[in-house]
């Protein structure tokens, strides 16, 4: 019995070193690393994150326009944007795209953005995502995902 169990223990053995040698951590994109919760022992499963990193390509701006406004609104655009991580300094930007719909309703994972209203006591008009990318931004500027911003864009 016992020699059944440690043949058992090799083969155990042998088969995690044979997995650990064709295990790839791989990222999708360069960036910073957030969220960084792995510890020593922890498991890994294919294809589920465990380190959060923020794309160092992929930064854009989201500006949520009254509907009154958008209609002059095209791709293209230039806008002019004001970080508040930077104040004092205006960045150059266009408009990559402007969204076609919204949802009404504040339910998670919707393929339509909510945008919540300022109020709920008037009814005001709709706010539409704007999305918008910085023209060459200086090589010194640090970027927070989620941070604010003010945009101002000249249709």
């Amino acid at each position: 019995m016992h020699q059944a169990a440690q043949i058992r223990a090799a083969a155990a053995l042998a088969t995690a070193e044979w997995q650990l040698a064709r295990t790839k951590l791989i990222s999708p994109t360069d960036g910073t690393i957030t969220a960084l919760t792995v510890r020593v022992g922890d498991t890994a499963q294919a294809d589920t994150p465990l380190i959060g990193i923020v794309d160092a390509h992929a930064w854009r701006i989201i500006a949520n326009y009254k509907e009154g406004y958008i209609r002059g609104f095209k791709p293209g655009d230039t806008a002019w944007v004001w970080l508040d991580s930077e104040p004092w300094h205006l960045h150059r930007a266009k408009v990559a795209g402007i969204a076609r719909g919204i949802s009404r309703n504040p339910v998670p994972n919707r393929l339509l953005t909510y945008v919540a209203p300022t109020t709920d006591w008037i009814r005001l008009q709709r706010r539409f995502p704007v999305t918008l990318t910085l023209v060459d931004p200086p090589a010194d500027l640090i970027l927070h995902m989620g941070a604010d911003a003010r945009v101002l864009v000249f249709p």
